[in-house]
Order: structure tokens, then C-alpha cells, then sequence
């Protein structure tokens, strides 16, 4: 019989590890083992020799290359990566290069409040994505202003306080620098081809109030996945997995286990 996967749980642009720090404590209770890998260039990521001075990731096919070198160095073999916003579409480009491997790690995935691309060809909305994410820093401002302004647009502070502040935090605590790649490498992302070649269970993850990766922009990535499974999570706006952890992590291990991962 084959033991439960490690979880692999991959943070979003402003966030890090921390952000699923209560939805690991449900996968835990459901028997899993989890590991939160930090982002390249972040704080939290663990320095490493094939990391190129610490920096962010360029791309996300340099991203999924620095998270094969950081699963071999753990000796992970047989994985479900959950990734979050950017997290996703880091398991997306990590998934389209274990599709070529002859021993692929990964067993399951999970695309939460995630796309397999990134605006239209013409660049015009990437270019507005950008200025708005980053004009608070060109007039002079800090990371810990743009969390001032962003967060509370990814959901309501009053649903939990705690939670709310804590991503203020991680957002807060991440360099411009890094935050200024990271944005590039996400705004040219497009792994859409990838979609109709994976051959293990997906799930994507939305939210309904989600504004930042909308739920029928989820709905259709996943109807190109030949196993892809559609759950869309209820009155949760782009941080679901800390707004509502043990509902994420619930729909999540659902999957898993319908899925017979």
C-alpha cells in the first residue's frame, strides 16, 4: 500500500511560509507530512548554492528549477505541491518539466486562487498590474505602505484580525527588490499548453470573492486538465488558505482523498 504524499505547500507574491501556518496544522492532523518552501530572494528562503546571490527568480521555469534542487536536497520523491497564487503557478511550471523526468516527484496538485497564464499577449493589462503594485514604492514608500493599502483588498480584516495582520507582516517583511522581480516573472507567466499534458489530479482552488484571480478564469484552466477538479470556496476573497484555513485545508484534503492520493 502507498503512503500518504508529503504536502508541499509553495506562498503567494506577498506572502511566505508562515501564511499556512494553521492549514498545516489540519493537514497534520489528517496525517500528512508538510514542508513550506520559501520563494527564492525572500526571507525566509534558505540559502542555497544554485541560488544566484539570494535574488528572486527571473522566471517561473527558474523558480521550478530552484524547487527540484531544494525537493532532491530534502529527498522528496513523491509529493502533492499545493501552491498559492504565485505559488501556483511555480507548481504549474514545475509540474510541465516532472511531466519529461523519467521518475516524476509529484503525485497530486493543488492550483488555489492561481492561472496558467497571466493577462493577454498585448501586455497592456500586465503593464497596469505593475503600476499599481508598485506605485506606492516608485512615489518612495515602503513595503510595509503597499501592505497598508493591498491586504486589506484581499479580504476583510474583521473576518480574523490575527490573520490579517500577520499577512501585513509577511508582505511587509519581503525586500522591493525581490518583490519588484517576483512581479515581472508573474506578469510574463503563461504555461497554458502544459494544461491538457499533466496526468495526475489537479484541483483548482477558487474563491468567490476573489478579484485577483477570478474564479471563472479557475473554472476554465481546469476544464483543459484531463484529471482537473473545480472547487470554489464561498464568500473567500485571494488569501483564503489564512482567512479560512481549516475550510482551505478541508477542500484540499477532500480532494486528496477522492482523488485516492
Amino acid at each position: 500500500m502507498i503512503g500518504k504524499p508529503t504536502l508541499i505547500l509553495l506562498h503567494g507574491i506577498g506572502g511566505g511560509p508562515a501564511a499556512f501556518s494553521r492549514a498545516s496544522l489540519a493537514f497534520e492532523q489528517a496525517g500528512f507530512d508538510v514542508k513550506c518552501w520559501a520563494h527564492p530572494g525572500y526571507p525566509w528562503s534558505v540559502s542555497r548554492p544554485a541560488e544566484v546571490n539570494g535574488m528572486a527568480c527571473s522566471d517561473m521555469t527558474q523558480a521550478a528549477e530552484q524547487l527540484e534542487l531544494w525537493l532532491a536536497m530534502h529527498s522528496l520523491k513523491d509529493v502533492v505541491l499545493i501552491g498559492h497564487s504565485l505559488g501556483g503557478m511555480v507548481a504549474l511550471a514545475y509540474l510541465a518539466a516532472d511531466l519529461l523526468r523519467p521518475n516524476p516527484r509529484c503525485r497530486a496538485a493543488v492550483l488555489a486562487h492561481s492561472s496558467a497564464a497571466f493577462g493577454n499577449a498585448d501586455g497592456a493589462f500586465q503593464a497596469q498590474f505593475i503600476a499599481q503594485r508598485t506605485a506606492i514604492l516608485d512615489a518612495g514608500g515602503t513595503m510595509s505602505d503597499l501592505a497598508q493599502v493591498l491586504v486589506p483588498k484581499l479580504f476583510d480584516p474583521q473576518s480574523d484580525p490575527e490573520a490579517f495582520e500577520l499577512a501585513q507582516a509577511l508582505m511587509s517583511a519581503i525586500s522591493p527588490t525581490s518583490y519588484r522581480t517576483t512581479l515581472q516573472a508573474l506578469v510574463h507567466f503563461d504555461q497554458r499548453p502544459a494544461l491538457a499534458q499533466l496526468k495526475i489530479p489537479v484541483l483548482g482552488l477558487a474563491a468567490a470573492q476573489d478579484t485577483t484571480a477570478p474564479a471563472t478564469v479557475i473554472e476554465k484552466m481546469v476544464s483543459k486538465i484531463p484529471l482537473g477538479r473545480y472547487v470554489c470556496l464561498p464568500e473567500l476573497g485571494h488569501l483564503a488558505p489564512m482567512q479560512a484555513p481549516m475550510v482551505w485545508a478541508q477542500s484540499v484534503i477532500e480532494f486528496l482523498s477522492e482523488s485516492h492520493v
